[in-house]
């Protein structure tokens, strides 16, 4: 089971729990919050094929330079 959000405007977020991806894909603008806390822009690309999935993760880092860091989950076999 996947579950996206875009609640806030905070960096990438990515956690597994109980077999279920949670996913926060971040805030592409990397837009203030009320508080005028800054954050780096950030999206999320996922990539799923049957069974597993790939999800990439785009920030934007020091010097304008694009970091990704590609993550991959496989879905658990449920016991019958």
């Amino acid at each position: 089971m996947l579950s996206t959000s875009q609640k806030t405007n905070s960096c990438s977020r990515v956690e597994e729990i109980d077999g279920i991806l949670y996913i926060n894909p971040g805030s592409l603008t990397g837009a203030s919050t009320a508080s005028g806390d800054k954050h780096q822009p950030a999206f999320a690309l996922l990539d799923i094929n049957g069974s597993a999935c790939t999800l990439y993760r785009y920030k934007l880092g020091e010097n304008d330079k694009v970091d990704v860091q590609p993550l991959e989950f496989k879905k658990r076999s449920v016991a019958v």
